[in-house]
């Protein structure tokens, strides 16, 4: 059991790293991968996904794209890609993917995934053509990132969703790690 004392330090530091990320969009840039996953761990994902996201584009040369485009997250080589991260905790052992947009015409797919639940860290990355993507929808039986499957009957831009289990050696996890997984990304 943790004393007042200590949950008054960890808040502290807490506050301090969501004050500072607030006001630099590059906060952590700078940090070794490991530490800047750490300090990743105290964002929301929408929030650490975004800044794990841009930290990829700017160590890649990637050139970023406008989201009202609606072609990804970036360009590279003039082809359009997308950008999907997860960090895996004790309290998030899946390996989640939100958002993944089928409707967008883009050619590819980088997915990240960093589990801190082992020492050290170890960060897995992934590349998908769009249409494999397509195809894991199908055999992963991704579900609407948000509304109804009744309320997005007529509508043409759905995003979905989907989890990974890459804590035991299942049929999804074993297909990623021998199919989609790749190690060019500079972190």
């Amino acid at each position: 059991m943790r004393d007042d004392n200590q949950i008054e330090i960890a808040l502290q530091i807490l506050r301090e790293i969501k004050e500072d990320s607030s006001k630099n969009s590059k906060y952590g840039f700078n940090d070794d991968w490991n530490t800047f996953i750490k300090k990743m761990q105290f964002l929301s994902p929408k929030s650490f996904g975004t800044r794990i996201q841009n930290r990829i584009i700017e160590k890649n040369n990637f050139e970023k794209v406008s989201a009202s485009e609606d072609k990804g997250d970036f360009e590279k080589d003039g082809k359009y890609f997308e950008f999907k991260t997860t960090i895996l905790t004790p309290s998030n052992t899946g390996a989640n993917f939100v958002n993944v947009r089928p409707y967008q015409k883009i050619d590819g797919y980088y997915c990240l995934v960093a589990n801190t639940n082992i020492s050290p860290y170890e960060t897995k990355q992934f590349y998908l053509t769009k249409e494999q993507m397509d195809k894991e929808l199908e055999l992963l039986n991704a579900n609407v990132s948000n509304g109804t499957i009744k309320s997005n009957k007529e509508n043409k831009n759905v995003s979905f969703r989907f989890t990974i289990d890459f804590s035991t050696e299942n049929e999804s996890a074993v297909r990623w790690i021998n199919e989609y997984m790749i190690n060019s990304l500079i972190l």
